[in-house]
């Protein structure tokens, strides 16, 4: 009886434990989305869509939180790319959207399933709010 009730403590414990690091997780989704929601674009450019997913880090390093924000900008890719140049901004060629940063299940954009032409489609990537932020723009529309 007592080991009944020792393993029953101890399950209840790891699943308490387990919930919390979830809802960690979730917290630190969400303040990201809507940190990145907030900083400032360039003129000519708007946000379309953010995603976000949990996964484990590419050099298994723990468990990571990547973020996709989809823009999309009438400017040249140049103008585009100096004012993001302290971060990782990629083309987006399709609706489906893999790093290779961190094992996660891909990133659908709901915004794009119809597009045909993705011509002025970006994704600025952060991974962990640490590898590749929005370094001088993160910071409330303040700039460097």
């Amino acid at each position: 009886m007592l080991l009944l009730k020792l393993l029953l403590t101890f399950a209840g414990v790891a699943f308490g434990v387990a919930a919390a690091v979830y809802v960690a997780r979730d917290i630190r989704r969400r303040f990201l989305r809507r940190e990145l929601s907030r900083h400032p674009l360039p003129p000519g450019t708007r946000l379309v869509e953010i995603r976000s997913v949990s996964g484990k880090g590419g050099a298994g390093s723990g468990w990571a939180i990547l973020t996709a924000v989809l823009l999309h900008s009438d400017l040249p890719e140049p103008e585009l790319r100096a004012f993001y140049k302290d971060t990782c901004l990629l083309r987006q060629e399709s609706a489906r959207f893999s790093s290779g940063l961190l094992e996660h299940t891909p990133i659908y954009f709901r915004a794009l399933q119809d597009v045909q032409d993705f011509s002025g489609y970006y994704v600025l990537v952060t991974f962990d709010a640490g590898l590749f932020s929005l370094a001088p723009h993160a910071r409330r529309g303040k700039q460097a």
